[in-house]
């Protein structure tokens, strides 16, 4: 349902930038943010229709297994992108994915 409205909210609105307020960490790093509130038409939007783990038919445990299939396939998949020839900044993000990093250790990547 979120991917729903934020479509719909992008489409009304074009390129959109969300305060800081509105957004928090997402539970899977690897997804980085997610909004935790937003409004349209007017209407504010419950945060359970924006955060995915809150939502009845996925909940936390439900989150966790999707994040950990999420995890292994990049685990899997990125390793073939370390050759020499790699930017610096790509291979600082594959790294950091690598090793579970957080969203703050992703923010720092470009807010230099």
């Amino acid at each position: 349902m979120s991917q729903w409205l934020v479509r719909d909210y992008l489409a009304r609105r074009g390129n959109a930038r969300f305060k800081e307020q509105q957004i928090v960490a997402a539970r899977c790093p690897l997804l980085g943010y997610a909004l935790s509130s937003m409004r349209i038409e007017g209407s504010r939007v419950s945060h359970w229709f924006l955060e995915v783990n809150t939502q009845p038919e996925v909940g936390n445990e439900g989150y966790d297994q999707g994040a950990k299939i999420l995890f292994a396939y990049f685990h899997e998949h990125l390793k073939q992108f370390l050759l020499p020839e790699l930017s610096p900044l790509g291979r600082k993000i594959i790294e950091c994915c690598l090793n579970n990093g957080n969203v703050e250790d992703y923010k720092g990547f470009f807010l230099k």
